[in-house]
């Protein structure tokens, strides 16, 4: 994860869990380095949730080259049900944005759990760049 002048910044660990701008700080991060390239034919829901703020989640959406990073609806299976949940704490998640986290790790700590299908989780990490 290399230094690049143009490479957009990774999201700012939140002051609190449930921090708006933090949220839209990680959606951000998502949409400018989602992978079109890679994610042709690819059509997955995946949802991130914060275990230290149970209101606060995140949705990817992956369907033929394209993205859709949103909060995820308050209910979950609102719309479609997301084929892999993580739960993690936004700490975590912010670690691992910024590059300061291994996810591997922290999944062998027990720190992230993973639900739904296993090779779609692991799928997430090449749609999108490494962060900076």
């Amino acid at each position: 994860m290399g230094d690049s002048a143009d490479s957009p910044e990774a999201p700012e660990s939140p002051r609190s869990p449930d921090s708006s701008s933090s949220i839209e700080s990680a959606l951000r991060w998502f949409r400018e380095r989602f992978r079109a390239d890679l994610s042709d034919g690819v059509e997955i829901v995946y949802r991130i949730e914060l275990s230290d703020s149970p209101a606060e989640s995140l949705s990817l959406q992956v369907a033929d080259g394209r993205l859709v990073a949103e909060r995820a609806p308050a209910s979950p299976g609102a719309d479609r049900p997301a084929d892999v949940v993580y739960r993690l704490s936004a700490d975590d998640l912010f670690g691992i944005l910024a590059g300061r986290r291994n996810p591997d790790l922290l999944f062998m700590e027990k720190r992230i759990a993973i639900e739904g299908d296993l090779s779609l989780a692991l799928k997430l990490r090449s749609l999108f760049r490494a962060g900076d």
